[in-house]
């Protein structure tokens, strides 16, 4: 069996296992005929998180059916934006699903727009209660350079958050929570960052 491991444009799956004496499968070692096979089951298939991984699949031996490409991104975005998916390979699925509307471009159509919609959404709707989500989820963005227009809404977010976690006492997660961002925020954001910072409301201990 194989992994999502979308760190590569072409090379997104890699082997489940590596050992001494050999590997578990990756896209190369399937012929004409398993493809020809997953081609014809696709339909067939209602799992959103296999539906997602064989499209792909197909698509890489078959570059020039877009169509199969389109699939992959429709069903990698039904996986949940939650803690517990992203803690698995939820967030993979995301990465992956825009890294193939970067290369479809304007054959992706919206969905580039519709899938930074739908981060924005999960930031907007995040608590304290879903931990780094937020965070990761504002990484993403700045990862494809999506969202820009919404920097400063992003920062204010986590900062509200970094509020809520330092009442509860979660140091750890209350740490400077745009730092790594880097943010181009305005002057007023960036003064209101600093007075919290000052007066320990996003201490580390």
């Amino acid at each position: 069996s194989m992994i999502l491991k979308p760190s590569s444009l072409n090379e997104s799956f890699k082997p489940y296992i590596i050992s001494r004496t050999g590997r578990s499968a990756i896209p190369d070692d399937f012929n004409k005929e398993d493809i020809d096979y997953f081609l014809l089951i696709l339909p067939l298939i209602s799992n959103p998180w296999l539906k997602a991984r064989l499209s792909d699949l197909i698509w890489l031996q078959r570059r020039s059916e877009v169509n199969l490409a389109l699939a992959a991104i429709d069903s990698y975005i039904m996986v949940p934006i939650t803690l517990e998916s992203f803690k698995a390979d939820g967030g993979y699925c995301w990465i992956r699903a825009l890294q193939l509307t970067r290369i479809l471009k304007n054959a992706a159509g919206e969905r580039i727009k519709n899938i930074q919609d739908r981060i924005l959404e999960a930031i907007r709707n995040s608590s304290e209660k879903d931990g780094f989500l937020a965070k990761w989820l504002a990484d993403l963005l700045k990862k494809f350079r999506l969202g820009i227009n919404y920097e400063n809404e992003i920062a204010e977010k986590l900062i509200s958050l970094a509020s809520e976690f330092n009442l509860k006492k979660d140091f750890y997660r209350a740490r400077d929570p745009v730092g790594s961002l880097r943010l181009k925020m305005n002057k007023k954001l960036s003064s209101r960052l600093h007075i919290r910072r000052k007066f320990g409301i996003m201490r580390q201990v």
